[in-house]
């Protein structure tokens, strides 16, 4: 069902969003959320809280953030 979940963790950028997933650019890969009905309602430096179905999240290794 929906949920709400507050990450707080620091990144660089938003890569990509839309309700369907959420691409986030750490320092040293890339944190990828997927879900359905993905808002983000809060958005700071340090935190982001995100609401909907989250379905999985993916980690990965980027080249350009070496």
């Amino acid at each position: 069902g929906v949920q709400t979940c507050a990450l707080p963790i620091y990144f660089r950028r938003i890569r990509s969003y839309d309700e369907g997933e959420l691409c986030l650019e750490l320092g040293k890969g890339l944190l990828t959320i997927y879900g359905s009905q993905l808002k983000i309602t809060v958005l700071s430096t340090q935190r982001i809280t995100l609401r909907g179905e989250i379905l999985r999240t993916e980690f990965s290794r980027d080249a350009t953030s070496r």
